[in-house]
């Protein structure tokens, strides 16, 4: 097989051509997962974390560096008002959802499957050995997301 027709192949059944071969090695590929505000989401996108959380889980060996301005989304789940509000905040401003254009944040709005896939990535993810890589705006663009709200 020439290497076009093997990039063909891997291409159309979106694998990594180490997985085609069988090609054994220590590394988990992760999908990575495009987001379109016209057709996102939450829970979907919840799921989508979960599955990936389960499989670096399931790695005899596994490590997680994490680094971006916002905390890891798992980490909102230890407090259901926190998570709530976050992604409010992200379907409201990120994502304009219609539904949320003239509304505020209320607790009695939460989806509560949303809190419990929520809990799921938080008691698999702090089981993986973890690198959080955090800088002086990780925890005030929390604040600043309540008080614009």
């Amino acid at each position: 097989m020439s290497f076009e027709e093997l990039y063909a192949l891997c291409s159309h059944y979106r694998i990594s051509v180490d997985s085609y071969c069988g090609i054994a090695s220590n590394k988990v590929v992760s999908d990575c997962r495009i987001v379109e505000p016209e057709s996102f989401c939450v829970i979907d996108w919840l799921r989508f974390v979960l599955r990936n959380v389960e499989t670096f889980r399931a790695a005899s060996e596994s490590e997680i560096i994490y680094s971006a301005k916002d905390p890891p989304i798992f980490h909102y789940f230890q407090f259901p008002e926190i998570s709530a509000f976050k992604v409010f905040f992200l379907e409201k401003t990120l994502y304009k959802f219609p539904n949320h254009k003239e509304s505020l944040f209320c607790l009695d709005d939460v989806n509560p499957e949303i809190q419990i896939v929520g809990r799921q990535i938080l008691s698999l993810s702090i089981k993986i050995p973890t690198i959080e890589i955090c800088n002086q705006d990780t925890f005030d663009i929390t604040l600043s997301q309540i008080e614009y709200n």
